[in-house]
C-alpha cells in the first residue's frame, strides 16, 4: 500500500481509515437513578437544562471539556425521543428504561 500526502480535498477514490479507542464501558446507574440525579428541582419532570447540566457533570467526571455544542445537540435528541406529549418536559413516565446518550 502506497501512502501519497494531499492537501486540499480528499480524493474520491480515496480510502480512508478511522482508528477509534474505547475509553470504558460500564453499566449505567438505573433509569429511575438517573432521572432523579438529573431532575435538580425535584419536580418530577426534566427540563433541557437539567438534562445538559448532568451532561456537563458527567463530562467533568470523566476528565472531559464541557461542550455545550454537543450537550446542546445530545439534549435536543434525547427530547425528540422521549418528551412524547412535546410539552418542553420530559416526565418521570416518558422516561424510559434506555439511554444511549446518558
Amino acid at each position: 500500500m502506497q501512502t501519497k500526502l494531499f492537501s486540499g480535498k480528499i480524493p474520491p477514490e480515496s480510502m480512508l481509515t478511522f482508528i477509534v479507542e474505547l475509553l470504558e464501558i460500564r453499566n449505567g446507574p438505573r433509569s429511575h437513578e438517573s432521572f432523579q440525579e438529573m431532575d435538580l428541582n425535584d419536580d418530577w419532570r426534566l427540563s433541557k437544562d437539567e438534562v445538559k447540566e448532568y451532561l456537563r457533570k458527567e463530562y467533568e467526571r470523566y476528565g472531559y471539556p464541557p461542550n455545550d455544542t454537543l450537550h446542546e445537540n445530545v439534549a435536543e435528541d434525547i427530547f425528540d425521543k422521549e418528551d412524547k406529549n412535546k410539552d418542553g418536559f420530559i416526565s418521570s413516565r416518558e422516561f424510559t428504561y434506555k439511554h444511549d446518550e446518558l
